[in-house]
């Protein structure tokens, strides 16, 4: 459990395989716990709307569950359903640490509110991309995207007009 304490994202230990295989079987939840949190997890923690521009702006949350930061640029993109609108952009490399949030920001185009759209996320390391699964415990879809819908302009339930 200390490699967590410190923030580490890879195992040392290697030449230890039978201790470490004997010290799983004893103690399997320390391990599995350890499992789970090595390396980057990335997850939309947080999605909400604002009124802005005379449209709406997405700000979304995302939470790195793991001890290490992202290895590169975390792309993210919200897209419609039929993917006319690709609206992305890319965080501070690292970014989100571990155990940290870091918040990403999109302006819809007008006439955006209330269609069903969907979050993604890709990671770039030496100008390669590649697709992350999010860490998230709500369902994806099959294509590894989190849906959001934004809230229509005349939707009850605005507070103060924001």
């Amino acid at each position: 459990m200390h490699v967590l304490d410190l923030n580490a994202n890879y195992w040392a230990l290697w030449t230890e395989a039978d201790n470490l295989l004997a010290y799983y079987k004893k103690y399997p939840n320390a391990f599995d716990t350890l499992h789970r949190r090595m390396g980057y997890r990335v997850r939309p923690s947080w999605v909400w709307q604002r009124k802005r521009y005379g449209t709406s702006e997405i700000i979304v949350g995302i939470a790195n569950d793991g001890v290490a930061g992202v290895p590169g640029i975390l792309r993210l993109y919200v897209e419609s359903e039929d993917k006319k609108v690709s609206l992305g952009g890319g965080l501070d490399a690292g970014q989100p640490y571990g155990g940290r949030i870091r918040q990403a920001s999109f302006i819809l185009p007008k006439g955006m509110e209330g269609q069903k759209m969907s979050l993604r996320a890709e990671i770039e390391t030496k100008g390669v991309r590649r697709p992350v699964r999010w860490a998230c415990a709500q369902p994806v879809n099959p294509d590894g995207t989190f849906s959001i819908t934004p809230r229509k302009f005349d939707s009850p339930g605005w507070r103060k007009g924001i």
